[in-house]
């Protein structure tokens, strides 16, 4: 996994 993966993660899970 790596950062870009776990920020895309992240944003789907809030909009904002």
């Amino acid at each position: 996994m790596d950062q870009l993966g776990l920020s895309i993660l992240m944003t789907t899970g809030m909009p904002r």
